[in-house]
């Protein structure tokens, strides 16, 4: 037997044993462990068969450590259903805000959400706002995305198309390719809310921190520019 064979051999073994090696960790309070169990139960995955119970089983484990991608992640079984006879909204939207308070941008995302429309608790701007901001500042896109709706609807915070359009070039500057975006700036340009003026041999501020906007992806937004300009964002 070659070296090649004896070494793919070897990590065949020890892939095999990765399961047992996984489960055990788990048994042994390892809340990460307990987290990725209960993951991979839920999707069978990695060796594991599909069962929402044992999933449920694990998530728990990991949450009565305070561990919060687990809350976050039994938080969306009581949401849909999963492994239980019936949702279960309210107990979703507490294990949100656990997650969220530890952080977990993903949890402050879904739990704004949440509030905004008045999925296992009452609807609330306020609280809205507070979440897709917290979410935003970690760079969530689709959070980045949410905080500009907010500002160009005016929900939870004063109207502001200005911010709007920098938080929605944000996100496109970043290499999003949500369709939403360009529709969203293309809508604020043609309502003339922002304006957009062409200005040759100057760079494409947006705001303080960013130096320039990529003349392609620009050009690509506005959809009508026939020459090789930089563009100056007038904002008001």
């Amino acid at each position: 037997m070659s070296a090649l064979a004896i070494a793919e051999r070897s990590i065949d073994q020890q892939e095999g044993k990765l399961p047992d090696l996984l489960k055990k960790s788990a048994e042994d309070g390892h809340a990460p462990s307990q987290y990725q169990l209960g993951k991979n139960h839920e999707n069978g995955i990695d060796g594991f068969a599909r069962n929402y119970a044992l999933a449920i089983f694990w998530y728990r484990k990991a949450v009565y450590q305070g561990y919060a991608e687990a809350q976050f992640a039994l938080g969306q079984c009581y949401e849909q259903g999963r492994g239980f006879w019936s949702r279960h909204r309210r107990k979703a939207v507490q294990l949100y805000l656990q997650a969220a308070e530890q952080g977990l941008a993903e949890a402050q995302h879904r739990l704004s959400l949440c509030y905004e429309r008045g999925i296992g608790v009452q609807e609330n701007a306020s609280e809205t706002f507070r979440w897709t901001e917290a979410a935003a500042a970690q760079n969530l896109p689709v959070a980045r995305y949410n905080f500009g709706v907010l500002h160009e609807l005016g929900y939870g915070v004063d109207k502001n198309a200005a911010k709007a359009f920098v938080l929605y070039a944000g996100v496109l500057c970043d290499g999003s390719r949500d369709e939403r975006l360009t529709d969203a700036l293309s809508r604020l340009i043609k309502s003339t809310r922002v304006g957009v003026e062409p200005e040759s041999k100057n760079l494409l501020t947006i705001f303080p921190d960013r130096t320039s906007l990529a003349i392609g992806q620009f050009h690509t937004l506005l959809g009508n520019c026939h020459e090789a300009l930089d563009y100056k964002v007038t904002l008001g």
